[in-house]
């Protein structure tokens, strides 16, 4: 069984119209809408993949993309040192192999992870690839989900170390994916967290939404 991580607080970043920064960092969606409730706290954000964008470097297919659609808040102005939670609910109109959804932490084109659904040969999978300079990929499948149900991804990155979480009730119950070294803790480098979405074999994109979206700063 993984530990509990251990932290002094925590500071929840508000994600706020008044805090509007969102950037795209790779790709730009053919469509994105993003939709503020009356108190101008963030209800959804909609987006419509570009065509045949995806995530992945070398291992196994000898091939390098990175291309997808990796939307992320300028103004977090976050390091890959620092200590973060960051949570997100979505669905999408999965039809074509590989159209993927989820979250992404990113140092550059060789540090990066993203992890959520994707969708292979008619099944969807939780899925999650750590990228330090080669990509790996690691899938459970979801035989029980509904594609017309949100899926929930939980990412914690502390001290460079990520735990991956995913839970098909909206948050009530969690199960562990992945636990991997992402960023060495000695090192202080530019980082983005956000939510992307890819659709590598799928020209006219994947339509994806995303809402309860949170990101929680891990103070030790």
């Amino acid at each position: 069984m993984p530990i509990e991580i251990k932290y002094s607080h925590t500071k929840e970043i508000a994600l706020t119209k008044e805090h509007d920064d969102w950037q795209w960092s790779t790709g730009e969606g053919k469509k994105l809408d993003i939709n503020y409730g009356q108190d101008q706290k963030l209800q959804t954000i909609q987006m419509t993949t570009k065509s045949e964008g995806d995530y992945w470097r070398i291992t196994h297919y000898d091939f390098i993309h990175d291309d997808g659609d990796f939307l992320y808040l300028k103004s977090l102005n976050a390091q890959t040192n620092q200590n973060f939670e960051i949570q997100v609910s979505f669905k999408a109109n999965y039809q074509n192999l590989y159209d993927q959804a989820g979250i992404m932490l990113r140092s550059g084109e060789k540090h990066w992870m993203k992890t959520g659904i994707e969708y292979v040969h008619g099944t969807s999978y939780a899925s999650a690839v750590v990228t330090r300079e080669y990509s790996d990929w690691s899938t459970n499948p979801l035989e029980k989900h509904n594609t017309d149900d949100y899926f929930t991804i939980k990412v914690q990155l502390f001290k460079g170390d990520v735990r991956v979480d995913y839970s098909l009730d909206e948050g009530k119950t969690f199960h562990l994916l992945r636990i991997a070294h992402l960023f060495d803790q000695n090192e202080s480098h530019p980082l983005q967290l956000g939510i992307f979405a890819a659709s590598p074999t799928r020209k006219e994109g994947c339509q994806v939404e995303f809402k309860n979206l949170s990101i929680t700063e891990l103070i030790v």
